[in-house]
């Protein structure tokens, strides 16, 4: 059995197989169709839409409610993921001061990858000069699967763990091709690997299920920090350590990115740095943080959702063209910039903190998280709301074209609970607060293009946090380039993993508490 799928980016038709019985998002998943499923084809999200030609011309269904027929026509929506230039990641040029290179044969090359949730990067080198040669990235096309790890665990269980590990593999093969011809050289000459992912992403990745880390007491099967022989790439690749189920490889590599280990007591040698206390944080899909203090390194992880991202947010989308990625309340009205510059179609993680944030000082968000109708608001802000279904929306654009539901309020605000609550618990298990943090490096690729006073208007980090901040960018993407060139990096990463503290939040009365205080919007007008 055969759909024929037309890519909206291609124009091209071309036949996928099918299977009596299941749905047209399961078929679309195998041939690696850009099509977004952050519920995981549970059928609650409603992004996962797809055209499919009826007698009547194309009707727009939803792929995980669609069953397949043979033959049918399908037409993709989305754009194919593309090669992204990631500016705004750093290398590994800064770190490799700090440790020794190692040797290489004389032509060799070397991939480093940052196995992202929702985007791959990578990073191309020439390992016998060390020299950086190209970089870029994509979405990770396991959109499809959900948006979030859990999602994924999921779909292992139900079955799709080699489907999975097959689209990963072969997206970072893939992305190692492009990077080589953009640098002009062969990619065959690619003969070292080093990936830093969250532990899930990492265990799919070697094809081993991560199921065990989807329930009490959340095991992973290894932690890595060795060299695996992955199914889909020639040679052997380097994972980085993880410290737990839920704190990976690619926050070990971020911490030392940021040059954080230098403030931590690692294999009983004092700390190079002193007597610093550093706030570590890389959010995204996933919230993890990590805390050195004393000299000791603490960690935990939240669960976030993937509202950060875009996804599960009713107008939600990733940082491309048409995305609000910046809001202000600015003279009695929303003031947007758009990526692009093109008409605003949605908004991203960046533009949704803002407009909550906008939100919240216009008025229009109480202090319990709740959206207020038009006859609630003085006359004067009752145009930035109207009733849809007879539930208010926030109309971030004039046309009421992208607007923020209570749902998405909701949604946010049990993300920066999360968040807020997780940092919380870290302080208090080390006996200080936020007036005595000396740093707080915020990471990841929503961490990198949030604005940090939003963030703190909305209380996703106390407000005494927010002249420490900084934006340290993509450090899961440079830690991964320090593990592809150098032993000591990684014998460096591994004490990270060996000797760091986690606190598991689900059995930490402190974090519920925290969890429920976080919930109130702080100086929300009432």
């Amino acid at each position: 059995m055969e759909v024929l799928l037309e890519e909206a980016a291609a124009g091209s038709l071309r036949a996928v197989e099918a299977r009596a019985g299941e749905t047209l998002l399961d078929a679309l998943r195998r041939a690696g169709a850009p099509v977004e499923a952050p519920c995981g084809g549970q059928g609650t999200c409603g992004k996962c839409a797809v055209d499919v030609l009826r007698a009547g011309g194309w009707e727009r269904v939803l792929a995980c409610q669609e069953p397949v027929a043979d033959g049918l026509r399908v037409r993709t929506v989305q754009a194919a993921g593309q090669l992204l230039v990631e500016d705004d990641a750093p290398g590994a040029e800064g770190m490799l001061g700090r440790f020794a290179r190692d040797e290489a044969r004389p032509g060799e090359l070397g991939m480093a990858v940052d196995l992202g949730t929702t985007t791959i990067a990578g990073y191309l080198f020439d390992l016998e000069t060390g020299a950086l040669l190209a970089r870029g990235g994509q979405a990770n096309p396991q959109a499809p699967f959900g948006a979030d790890v859990i999602s994924r665990i999921r779909a292992c269980g139900s079955g799709q763990l080699g489907a999975l590990q097959q689209v990963a593999a072969g997206c970072i093969r893939d992305l190692g091709a492009r990077l080589a011809a953009r640098a002009g050289v062969d990619s065959a000459r690619i003969g070292r690997w080093a990936v830093a992912g969250n532990t899930v992403m990492q265990h799919i990745l070697c094809g081993l299920s991560p199921e065990s880390i989807g329930a009490y007491p959340f095991a992973p099967q290894t932690l890595f920090g060795d060299a695996r022989a992955v199914e889909g790439l020639d040679e052997c690749v380097e994972l980085c350590p993880c410290v737990s189920g839920y704190v990976g490889g690619d926050i070990t590599a971020g911490i030392l990115a940021a040059g954080i280990d230098a403030d931590v007591a690692l294999d009983g040698a004092a700390p190079a740095g002193g007597a610093r206390t550093v706030l570590f944080a890389d959010l995204g899909t996933n919230g993890e943080m990590a805390l050195a203090s004393g000299g000791e390194l603490l960690c935990c992880a939240t669960a976030t959702g993937p509202a950060f991202e875009g996804a599960n947010i009713s107008q939600g989308m990733q940082a491309r063209e048409g995305a609000i990625s910046a809001c202000r309340f600015e003279d009695g009205a929303f003031s947007i910039e758009v990526v692009g510059g093109a008409a605003p179609v949605g908004i991203c993680g960046s533009g949704l903190i803002d407009a909550l944030a906008a939100c919240l000082e216009a008025g229009l968000v109480d202090e319990t998280g709740r959206l207020l109708p038009p006859d609630e608001l003085p006359a004067e802000r009752a145009h930035l709301v109207e009733l849809r279904d007879g539930k208010p929306v926030a109309l971030l654009t004039p046309d009421g074209a992208v607007a923020l539901t209570q749902k998405d309020v909701r949604a946010l605000q049990l993300a920066k609970a999360a968040v807020a609550a997780g940092i919380a618990t870290l302080l208090e298990a080390a006996g200080a607060d936020a007036a005595q943090v000396d740093e707080f490096c915020i990471a990841g690729a929503f961490g990198a293009h949030m604005r940090p006073e939003a963030a703190a208007a909305i209380g996703l980090f106390p407000a005494a946090l927010l002249p420490k901040v900084r934006m340290a960018g993509n450090c899961a993407g440079a830690g991964a380039c320090a593990a592809l060139l150098s032993t000591q990096a990684r014998e460096r990463m591994a004490a990270l993993g060996r000797d760091a503290r986690y606190i598991e939040l689900s059995l930490d009365e402190g974090f519920s508490e925290a969890y429920v205080d976080a919930m109130e919007f702080e100086g929300a007008a009432s």
